[in-house]
């Protein structure tokens, strides 16, 4: 019978760590929306540019989604990959607090995108090489759960206090700081990962060949799970961005109102 393993082992390290990661992307992605009320006046910007910039960092996400981790797995280069979007995003959440007008804002959101596409993917492909058979679905869901809890729970608390407390450029510079320290932590502690999921399987290969790429795209669960996510993500990117400035712009009518009366 195989010893027990206590819980400081490297499992449940990289479901933590991976757990940290998915969710500051999602606090990094969706904090430009929650502290927009402070930004637009600063800049001068407008609602529709908040939508122009939101959009331009979807496309840049999407497409390197697609593009970088279909790359992680035919050079079958994991870690590294990881370890420089982690770094590029933070960066690019420091620099959305240098950012003087709205041009400069839409590069770096769309090197934020650029960056940020590939961690999740990148991520639940290292989760589940890395767990064990009986805990794959169970540390995946941990690792998911954290863009609801951080970036959707956490996100509008912290960013929004550290904008009221610090103002809004400094509150981009505090939320890049974990992320250059999980970096760090990712480069010096994370292993590469094992490349063959089904090891015990006979005829599994390590790395997948451009059929075995091209035959993801013929399952009619992928096309359906593909709707369904452009439809999650349309309406998450809908509301989040612009409902600060709603309510916003609703406590301003009732003031108003308070004081007509």
């Amino acid at each position: 019978m195989g010893k027990k393993k206590g819980f400081f082992h490297y499992e449940n390290f990289l479901v933590f760590t991976m757990f940290l990661v998915v969710g500051l992307v999602f606090l990094d992605r969706l904090s430009l929306g929650f502290i927009f009320p402070k930004i637009a006046p600063d800049l001068g910007l407008s609602n529709t540019q908040l939508g122009i910039t939101v959009s331009v960092t979807g496309v840049f996400f999407g497409l390197s989604t697609l593009i970088f981790a279909s790359l992680s797995d035919f050079l079958g280069k994991k870690k590294p990959m990881l370890v420089i979007f982690v770094f590029l995003f933070s960066i690019a959440t420091l620099l959305s607090g240098w950012v003087g007008s709205f041009v400069s804002l839409l590069l770096v959101r769309g090197i934020m995108g650029l960056a940020e596409g590939p961690v999740m993917p990148l991520v639940q492909s290292i989760v589940i090489h890395e767990s064990s058979e009986k805990r794959r679905g169970f540390n995946m869901g941990i690792v998911q759960s954290s863009s609801s809890l951080i970036g959707g729970t956490l996100a509008p608390v912290v960013t929004v206090a550290l904008a009221a407390a610090y103002g809004w450029r400094s509150s981009f510079y505090i939320i890049a700081i974990p992320g250059i320290l999980l970096g760090l932590i990712i480069w010096k502690f994370l292993k590469e990962p094992k490349l063959n999921l089904a090891h015990h399987l006979k005829n599994s290969k390590a790395k997948p060949t451009k059929a075995d790429y091209v035959s993801v795209f013929k399952t009619r669960n992928i096309w359906l799970s593909t709707i369904v996510g452009i439809c999650n993500m349309i309406y998450i990117l809908t509301i989040l961005p612009f409902y600060p400035l709603s309510m916003q712009n609703l406590l301003i009518m009732g003031n108003h109102k308070l004081v007509c009366y």
